[in-house]
């Protein structure tokens, strides 16, 4: 029965080491069926030698070599191949080293701890931890990360607890509970993941749905456009034999039509250019709805590459400042309506500060700023927030003589 049960629970301490080595090496463009039978080689030969010679020298041996042969299905270098196995061996020592000593401090004698249960179920639990941490597990849902972290400290505390009243003896009620532990351990994690996946296509799917928003939006305007250039065009000869004919008998208001006719082609120019396409439309679009609100607009923007930033996060942030501001603008006295928006990159990061007129303080409730519209939820600045925080960035507001101020600093990645 003790040999059925290290079968069983060494599942588990093989897929938290494929959990680690996810999280510090990026996987090479191999067939997910190739990485299958390559841990499961790894189980069946880690397991028949444990079993067969139950030597230290042995056991080092098929954990270290495996798993630093494992890493080459990564993209690596040597060194980094080196770091990564000689750590998660490290971490599986001291995992087992703390939970033994423990063990003796407390005079505590129990098979869910000398079996490897528990020390197999941290294992589990420490690489669930570095996914969420270090490879930023969940980084757009802040609200599902939450949870995420209690799950993660219950479920295998949880499972540690269940083993300690329950598993005494070796016999197969020791195996059935251990096997039914492991699955609960697997089964909530996945059906977890499931859920945050579903959650993270439907906050994509929003951001998707404003994007092309504005993108009719522009089209629609480009539409007007047309449909002006056209008339002017259409009009030119009849404009130009005007202007000709005030000049030879008033040149001041020749030179008065002039400015109303180039006043007339400028409005028909795209209102704001730059090599990003997106950043380009969600601009125009919304200077020109802020133009339209009598909103006086100030812009300093830098010509930066945003490559590294998707598009869809491009529209969240961008739109969402945008939407914010003229949405309180809209509130104050038209004297006094701004909005001052610049973009430059110092040092490595990408500033971006957006002002505008605010007459009341902002209210906000549980941390998230709550809009002025009626049946509206206000989650305009929250998606900001949670865009800026996935390329970890940082995202300021502050309220000071009736000016509300976001400024967004992110890093740009080194290439």
């Amino acid at each position: 029965m003790e040999n059925a049960f290290y079968l069983v629970m060494n599942v588990l301490r093989v897929y938290a080491i494929y959990l680690l080595i996810d999280v510090f090496i990026s996987k090479k463009d191999i067939s997910s069926k190739i990485f299958f039978l390559t841990y499961a080689a790894y189980y069946v030969v880690n397991s028949l030698l444990y079993l067969t010679y139950h030597s230290v020298v042995v056991n080092i041996a098929t954990n270290v070599i495996p798993i630093f042969l494992i890493t080459f299905l990564y993209k690596a270098k040597i060194g980094k191949r080196i770091f990564v196995t000689v750590l998660i061996y490290a971490i599986a020592m001291f995992v087992e080293s703390s939970l033994f000593a423990l063990c003796k401090i407390l005079s505590f004698n129990s098979v869910i701890v000398y079996s490897g249960f528990a020390p197999d179920i941290m294992m589990f639990f420490i690489a669930m931890l570095a996914q969420a941490i270090l490879k930023g597990k969940f980084k757009t849902l802040s609200s599902v990360r939450a949870i995420y972290y209690i799950v993660i400290v219950f479920v295998p505390v949880g499972s540690i607890v269940i083993g300690y009243f329950t598993l005494g003896e070796w016999d197969l009620k020791t195996v059935i509970v251990a096997a039914i532990l492991l699955v609960i351990n697997f089964l909530v994690f996945y059906f977890f993941d499931e859920i945050s996946t579903a959650y993270k296509y439907r906050y994509e799917a929003s951001l998707l749905q404003r994007q092309n928003e504005i993108q009719l939006a522009n089209y629609t305007e480009i539409s007007r456009n047309y449909q002006e250039s056209q008339k002017i065009i259409h009009d030119i000869k009849k404009h130009l034999y005007t202007m000709s004919q005030l000049a030879n008998i008033d040149r001041e208001k020749a030179d008065n039509y002039r400015k109303i006719i180039e006043n007339s082609i400028d409005s028909l120019v795209f209102g704001f250019n730059c090599t990003n396409q997106i950043l380009s439309i969600v601009m125009s679009q919304k200077i020109s709805v802020a133009e339209s609100e009598n909103i006086k607009v100030k812009t300093d923007v830098e010509d930066l590459s945003l490559d590294f930033i998707d598009d869809i996060d491009i529209t969240a942030i961008f739109a969402n400042l945008w939407d914010n501001a003229i949405e309180a603008c809209a509130l104050t006295s038209v004297n006094e309506r701004f909005i001052d928006f610049s973009m430059s990159q110092v040092n490595g990061f990408i500033i971006i500060n957006i002002q505008n007129s605010c007459d009341n303080d902002p209210v906000s409730k549980n941390g998230r700023f709550v809009s002025t519209k009626k049946n509206h939820k206000g989650i305009g600045l929250s998606i900001v927030s949670t865009a800026v925080e996935k390329y970890n960035g940082l995202f300021i507001t502050d309220y000071q003589n009736n000016t509300f101020t976001v400024e967004i600093t992110i890093p740009v990645p080194v290439k």
